[in-house]
């Protein structure tokens, strides 16, 4: 029977652009819900589109605080790369105090991706809808995007003053500065799919839980 995600996800389950419903598992779900996440459909969009399109507005506040310094950056126009992402709404406490390449360790380890400017951008916006903010305290998330002058960008401290962006150099870090946990539900139905087909002649034993050779997903096959 296929699950039904806004019951078991309220609020924490985000479609604003009324996308396809994703093919998600109860076992997938119910891993998103224990740890603090949530399901979103990020469209196409970049973070000037977001920025023009609800007027800087953010509850009752601003998105942004002052774009002057990145206003004609490319990564201000970068678009997202659209789809279902599971997304964090802390950073992930080990990537705290680390720099870049540090962080990328420990986000290969969890099965993690980056969100880049855009995507953090409109992950912020769009959860506003709950009434309420995410990034919202002295926290920063370094995102994949790069400035002209090749400083890693951060998008974060989203108060009603609006929020930070701020360029860092890869061997920086700091201890409000981490990654915000996102997985592409793409790639990652992808990957089962792809370990399930290695698992043809295990998969008659209905119920079994395996581990993935990349070592951060626990499956549960049913058949």
């Amino acid at each position: 029977m296929k699950p039904n995600i806004k019951k078991i996800l309220g609020e924490d389950y985000i479609n604003l652009e009324k996308a396809k419903e994703p093919k998600v598992t109860l076992a997938q779900l119910e891993a998103i819900k224990a740890n603090n996440q949530v399901l979103i459909y990020i469209p196409a969009i970049s973070a000037k589109e977001v920025y023009e399109k609800t007027g800087n507005k953010l509850l009752d506040g601003k998105l942004l605080y002052d774009i002057d310094w990145y206003k004609d950056e490319v990564f201000f126009s970068e678009k997202a790369k659209a789809g279902w992402y599971i997304v964090g709404k802390e950073l992930i406490p080990e990537t705290r105090n680390k720099t870049y390449a540090e962080q990328d360790e420990i986000l290969t380890r969890l099965g993690s991706g980056r969100l880049s400017v855009a995507e953090i951008c409109y992950f912020v916006w769009a959860y506003s809808s709950t009434e309420k903010r995410v990034l919202s305290d002295w926290e920063y998330h370094w995102s994949s995007s790069r400035s002209s002058g090749g400083n890693l960008v951060s998008f974060g401290r989203a108060d009603a003053e609006g929020a930070y962006l701020a360029g860092w150099e890869p061997d920086d870090a700091s201890v409000n500065l981490g990654v915000v946990l996102s997985r592409s539900l793409d790639n990652l139905n992808l990957e089962i799919g792809t370990f399930e087909n290695e698992l043809t002649d295990e998969l008659t034993k209905v119920g079994t839980v395996y581990k993935s050779p990349q070592g951060h997903l626990i499956i549960k096959l049913e058949i």
